[in-house]
């Protein structure tokens, strides 16, 4: 989720899902530039520095918030659960879970899919209520070999 200036417009673009991949590549970074790999049930992840980590059980959440512009930025894995066994299910569940309960968001994002070596993986995003001002919540859910794994 980002928070967006309170004059500025929010716009969902392609440069969106470029930061999601980008999201995935940190995943595979090598841990000299992030931190040592940590499991979460099936999911290996490192740390992003310099970000705030809490962990429960199941679900690990990274913050930053920068206090002078009020922007901020909160990235949470959630660990493997059953996958109903359709791709696309998973994901409406997921976003109905995760980001219409919790953040007020539309009930149907325009969303963007990926298959390869198995696993499906769809990404989605909307605006969302903040109490900071305007915000953003994106969601990828990747789906396969019976397994869901959702980033928010």
């Amino acid at each position: 989720m980002r928070s967006f200036g309170s004059g500025g417009s929010m716009k969902i673009s392609t440069k969106i899902w470029g930061l999601l991949a980008l999201c995935g590549i940190c995943c595979l970074a090598p841990k000299t530039v992030f931190g040592q790999t940590q499991k979460l049930g099936i999911v290996r992840y490192t740390s992003p520095k310099g970000w705030a980590k809490t962990a429960k059980p199941n679900m690990v959440a990274w913050s930053k918030f920068e206090r002078a512009s009020g922007k901020f930025c909160i990235l949470t894995l959630y660990g493997a659960t059953t996958s109903t066994g359709n791709a696309r299910k998973d994901f409406v569940r997921e976003w109905n879970n995760l980001v219409v309960k919790n953040m007020k968001a539309a009930p149907n994002p325009k969303t963007d899919e990926q298959k390869e070596g198995g696993w499906t993986a769809i990404a989605g995003g909307a605006p969302v209520e903040s109490g900071a001002g305007k915000a953003a919540g994106f969601l990828t859910v990747i789906s396969g070999f019976g397994r869901t794994i959702s980033v928010l």
